[in-house]
C-alpha cells in the first residue's frame, strides 16, 4: 500500500483572528492582560488592537476590567477566576512569611523589568558602602541576560543576580528578607550545579559585589556567609561537591 501526501494551504488570519489569539495566549500565560504585557509580548499596537475583542469579551463577561495589579496602569483585564486568585493571594503570606522564589529573567513568565518595574536599589543598614567603581549591572535597571535571575519575596522583587553571580543587587532595606533571598538563590544554583555534574564541580562561582560594595567587607561577607557561602580571595564562593552537596 501506498502512502499519499497533500499539502493544505490555511487562509491567512485576519486581524480579528490574530486579536482573539493574542488575548486567549497572554490571559492563559499571564492571568491579566494591559498595556505593558501587550507592548512586550503582542508587538506593535500594543493594547489598541486588542481593545475590541476585550471590550467584547468584557460585555459578554467573559473577563473583568479593573486596576488588580498595581503599577499595571487602569486598563486591566483579567478571567474571573484570575481576579479570585489575586484576591486571594492579596490576603496570603507578605513579607517575613513569604516564600521566595528564585525567577529566570529570560523565563516569560518572568515580568520584572517588563510589566513589573525594578525597584530602586537599597541595602539593610550597616552593609558598608559603595566602591564607587559602577558596573553595567550597578548603573541602570538590571540587563535580561541568559542566565540572570531576580529573587522574588511576596510579590516584590528583593535581589537581583547576574548570570555568573559575580554581581548581586539588593532591592530591600530589611536584613532578614535579603538573607532569605540570599539563601534560596544559593540553594537554586546548587541544585542546578548538581544537575550540571562534573563541570559545574570545577567551577569556580564567587560573588564580588553586593550594590558596589565588595563582598570582601566584613559585614557583607557575614551576611553571604549565612546564606551559604564562603570566603575567596575575590569575594565569596558558592560551590557544589561531586556528591551533591554543598561544599564549603
Amino acid at each position: 500500500a501506498s502512502t499519499s501526501w497533500v499539502r493544505l494551504s490555511c487562509a491567512p488570519a485576519g486581524d480579528e483572528e490574530r486579536a482573539i489569539t493574542e488575548v486567549e495566549s497572554l490571559l492563559d500565560r499571564y492571568g491579566v492582560v494591559c498595556r505593558d504585557l501587550a507592548l512586550a509580548f503582542s508587538g506593535a499596537g500594543g493594547l489598541v488592537p486588542l481593545m475590541p475583542v476585550l471590550r467584547r469579551m468584557e460585555e459578554t463577561g467573559v473577563v473583568l476590567r479593573g486596576g488588580f495589579i498595581e503599577g499595571l496602569g487602569p486598563a486591566q483585564f483579567a478571567e474571573r477566576e484570575s481576579v479570585d486568585r489575586l484576591r486571594s493571594l492579596s490576603h496570603g503570606p507578605v513579607g517575613t512569611t513569604a516564600t521566595p522564589v528564585v525567577l529566570d529573567l529570560k523565563d516569560p513568565a518572568c515580568l520584572v523589568g517588563r510589566g513589573v518595574p525594578w525597584p530602586e536599589p537599597v541595602l539593610p543598614t550597616g552593609l558598608g558602602e559603595p566602591t564607587g567603581d559602577r558596573s553595567e549591572e550597578t548603573s541602570g535597571p538590571p540587563v535580561r541576560r541568559q542566565g540572570a535571575s531576580v529573587v522574588v519575596l511576596g510579590g516584590t522583587p528583593v535581589l537581583y543576580a547576574s548570570e555568573n553571580l559575580k554581581v548581586l543587587i539588593s532591592y530591600t532595606s530589611e536584613r532578614e528578607d535579603l538573607v532569605r533571598a540570599l539563601t534560596a538563590l544559593a540553594a537554586d544554583r546548587q541544585r542546578m550545579f548538581a544537575r550540571q555534574g562534573a563541570a559545574a564541580v570545577r567551577r569556580r562561582t564567587v560573588v564580588e559585589s553586593l550594590n558596589g560594595v565588595t563582598t570582601l567587607e566584613p559585614t557583607v561577607s557575614d551576611l553571604l556567609r549565612q546564606a551559604g557561602f564562603v570566603r575567596d580571595p575575590r569575594g565569596m564562593r558558592l560551590a557544589v561537591s561531586p556528591y551533591g552537596a554543598a561544599w564549603r
